[in-house]
């Protein structure tokens, strides 16, 4: 099994890794960060669907979603 696209990684503050894919489709327009917990794997993906209208970064928009989840879980809060 192949997955296209790009990868790159991030962390929590507590070093634990996060991976955010931006698919070959619409790499402009949509990403998924995830994270492996103990009971599986937590993933936020953004996308937006106003083409040509710039939102910003993908990536960096659900990596901010799925960071302050994190926090507001209170397990991995600087």
């Amino acid at each position: 099994l192949t997955i296209s696209g790009e990868f790159d990684w991030d962390e929590t503050s507590d070093g634990v890794p996060i991976l955010m894919h931006r698919s070959n489709s619409s790499p402009d327009r949509d990403c998924l960060a995830g994270i492996e917990t103990e009971r599986g794997t937590l993933a936020i993906s953004f996308q937006s669907f106003k083409f040509g209208q710039g939102v910003g970064d993908p990536c960096d928009i659900a990596l901010n979603k799925l960071k302050t989840v994190l926090e507001l879980d209170g397990k991995h809060a600087n």
